[in-house]
């Protein structure tokens, strides 16, 4: 079974935990430590959402409370120990797009994977936010590859060419 983060990752998540700067880092000069790290947070918030573990806010939070630090260290090996959930179609899409492409999607009336997927295939290459997904979950884009991925724009606000061309 794949690992959620690789030891790289797992490491810039304690140090940025632990408050660390990611300057002290020996990483790589062409590392993108900060876009890595909200990947990386993202990742977490979403396997505690599908695990139903209390607090999955935690890993998505800016200006966290006192004891953050000490249960953040506390959840995270026990979270990346946990075995994940594999992708259903009776799943809730907040299961495994972060929130804002979810709401962006919630607001277009799709809720579950199985209503995604049901509007790709019936939609076909029109449907953007589907190859997004489908990407993101199964590690593959939709079969067409002169696809344009225009997720980017559903993060400003919810628009009709979002999900239908």
């Amino acid at each position: 079974m794949p690992t959620l983060l690789d030891l790289e990752q797992q490491t810039l998540v304690r140090a940025w935990i632990q408050g660390v700067p990611l300057a002290a880092l020996d990483l790589a000069p062409d590392y993108p430590a900060l876009a890595q790290l909200a990947a990386c947070r993202t990742q977490l918030h979403l396997k505690a959402v599908r695990l139903g573990l209390p607090n999955p806010g935690l890993w998505l939070q800016r200006r966290p409370e006192p004891a953050w630090q000490q249960t953040a260290l506390q959840q995270l090996s026990p979270l990346l120990q946990q075995a994940d959930l594999a992708p259903e179609r009776g799943h809730p899409l907040r299961y495994w797009v972060a929130p804002e492409p979810a709401a962006c999607l919630a607001s277009a009336h799709l809720t579950t994977v199985g209503e995604l997927l049901g509007r790709y295939h019936r939609d076909g290459k029109a449907c953007d936010s589907a190859a997004i997904f489908a990407k993101a979950c199964f590690g593959h884009p939709s079969p067409s590859k002169r696809q344009k991925l225009r997720g980017s724009q559903c993060l400003r606000r919810p628009q009709p060419s979002c999900f239908f061309r």
